[in-house]
């Protein structure tokens, strides 16, 4: 019965932040990714969206990001209205995140109410740290 119950349920604390995207918490992972299978998102990882995460919020329809790559900041946004193909192509592309510059990322905090957290936070929370 264990194990029937532990396939089902999200071991490492991945965080459904809506649109089937899904952060992973877990230290070694650290990306949002995408449900390979709407229906099984915790047994079928799709592709990384966006690894390296520093911070995260997001509401009923946007995803803000920041990623810390070769000592190097970026800003991103993922609007979860836009349609989400699960095909090869739209995952290489990944036609759904828009980079965006510091300032950019800060307005669109205020403006749709986004609490950003640490990636530590987060870890905190799903008891990494």
């Amino acid at each position: 019965m264990f194990f029937f119950l532990s396939c089902n349920s999200n071991f490492y604390g991945d965080k459904d932040v809506g649109g089937d995207f899904y952060y992973m918490v877990e230290p070694a992972f650290n990306s949002i990714y995408i449900a390979k299978i709407k229906d099984s998102p915790y047994q079928y990882l799709g592709p990384y969206v966006i690894e390296n995460i520093e911070s995260l919020g997001f509401n009923d329809r946007f995803i803000l990001i920041s990623n810390k790559k070769n000592d190097s900041l970026k800003y991103f946004l993922i609007d979860k209205e836009k349609e989400l193909n699960r095909n090869y192509e739209d995952r290489l592309q990944k036609t759904y995140s828009l980079e965006l510059d510091s300032l950019k990322f800060e307005k669109l905090i205020v403006i749709h109410k986004i609490k950003i957290k640490t990636n530590e936070e987060y870890r905190k929370e799903n008891g990494w740290e």
